[in-house]
């Protein structure tokens, strides 16, 4: 009985040793509205990550909340489009270590 403690035991400590300490989660969020104030539904937000390219795109809910999560430290480009409205200049960012949620705010159309 002791000796199938011991490997039960032997077992847990190496799975406990194996896992990866907590880190930071970064996150991006916001609001897109038109210019009287009113949510806009389904507006395109894209992230850029401009070290290695890649692409990631959502669409604000009804609420015209967006939120990117589990985001890597670097330089972002963000960019906000909806049909019948023009494009929002693109938003130049960098995500540092520090930085838990980035809040871009209100983004008008």
């Amino acid at each position: 009985m002791k000796f199938c403690f011991a490997i039960v035991l032997l077992f847990f400590s190496h799975t406990a040793f194996a896992q990866k300490p907590d880190v930071i989660r970064h996150s991006i969020k916001g609001i897109v509205t038109d210019k009287e104030g009113q949510a806009l539904s389904d507006a395109i937000i894209s992230l850029q990550n401009i070290g290695n390219s890649v692409n990631m795109a959502i669409q604000s809910d009804t609420a015209g909340t967006f939120h990117f999560n589990d985001i890597s430290i670097g330089k972002y480009t963000v960019s906000v489009t909806m049909i019948g409205f023009e494009p929002f200049p693109k938003i130049r960012l960098e995500v540092k270590e520090a930085d838990s949620v980035i809040n871009l705010g209100n983004i008008i159309l």
